[in-house]
């Protein structure tokens, strides 16, 4: 017994499978291959080394003169003094040196802290002695200051503090 719309085949009728669909092929491989190949084959190629840089097309080869300046003769040193250069250490000079700049610069941070701040310095200071605080100020410069400077301030500062 056979029906006429059966949802199903039947084991008497063979399924037809769909035609299959022509595979399309791809072209960028190939494409990119050749210009890999063509690559790798322009780089065997000996070089000639007739080519001609760029941008020097009808220039032609001639001879350069080269002219040179003597050298001026070195200026002759001074002769040295036995005298040593006196240190510049006058109010009004405009020099100023690491020693005074740095007591201007702990003037300055030490008019910035307040009465607290300036007290616990004075404590360890008192406590410890000014060569120790200023080892910790100026190994915390990395000896950008003087340290004397540092140890005249110290003992000056909190000896006002007292």
């Amino acid at each position: 017994m056979t029906y006429e719309h059966q949802p199903y085949p039947s084991p008497e009728q063979p399924a037809q499978p769909a035609p299959p669909q022509p595979r399309k092929r791809r072209r960028w491989p190939w494409v990119v291959g050749a210009v890999v190949a063509l690559g790798v084959i322009g780089n065997l190629l000996p070089d000639t080394g007739d080519d001609e840089p760029a941008g020097t097309r009808g220039i032609t080869e001639g001879t350069v003169e080269v002219t040179t300046e003597p050298e001026p003769e070195p200026e002759p040193e001074p002769e040295p003094t036995t005298e040593p250069e006196p240190e510049v250490d006058e109010v009004g000079s405009g020099t100023l040196t690491d020693y005074d700049l740095t007591m201007l610069a702990l003037a300055a941070t030490w008019e910035e802290m307040d009465e607290g701040e300036q007290e616990s310095i004075c404590w360890g200071v008192d406590a410890f002695g000014a060569d120790f605080a200023a080892d910790e100020i100026y190994d915390g410069s990395d000896g950008m200051l003087d340290r004397e400077a540092i140890v005249d301030f110290l003992e000056h500062a909190c000896a006002d503090e007292a």
